[in-house]
């Protein structure tokens, strides 16, 4: 496979996962409940998506298992990456020199956390604060009361839809 087709997969699996995305939020207007049943709507389905995930304390407990995985993940992209020429960027196009120099930036900055993590997982305890600040924002009423936005929501699902079936035909074509 070459790395044009790797490229074209990649569209297609990011567009899938678009429309899925966006297909749960538009269909959870219609497996929600009605308007006059506000008693019931922490059932929502979408409730599991507006539900805080406190997952500090089994991070916490197991942060040396936690700060290796997170460095080994990040030695993977390293090790699998090296033979892009990170030191000699001269064989990639633009585009690539920028995506994986995008990509060494995140991974330097997941060794970094990983080593603290592994070392002293105390230090992150200020990141956690800002990070776990909660905002709670209601889809389904949001989407109820709009109606411009869900139907905005159903074109770029048809639209996203549309360019993955015509990404696949190009692919089946190989035009």
């Amino acid at each position: 496979m070459s790395l044009p087709d790797l490229f074209v997969l990649l569209v297609l699996v990011l567009l899938l996962t678009i429309a899925l995305a966006l297909t749960v939020v538009g269909s959870g207007l219609m497996l929600g409940t009605r308007a006059s049943d506000k008693a019931q709507s922490s059932a929502a389905p979408l409730a599991l998506l507006n539900r805080q995930w406190r997952i500090e304390r089994g991070i916490y407990r197991h942060h040396r298992l936690a700060g290796l995985l997170t460095i080994a993940a990040a030695a993977f992209f390293f090790f699998k990456t090296w033979h892009f020429g990170l030191l000699e960027p001269a064989r990639l196009s633009d585009t690539w020199r920028l995506t994986i120099l995008l990509l060494a930036v995140g991974n330097l900055f997941n060794l970094v956390i990983g080593l603290v993590l592994l070392l002293r997982p105390s230090r992150l305890k200020p990141v956690e604060n800002l990070s776990n600040r909660w905002i709670e924002v209601d889809v389904q009423e949001m989407l109820r009361e709009r109606p411009r936005l869900r139907g905005t929501l159903i074109v770029l699902i048809s639209l996203v839809c549309a360019a993955g079936f015509g990404a696949f035909l190009l692919i089946l074509l190989r035009f």
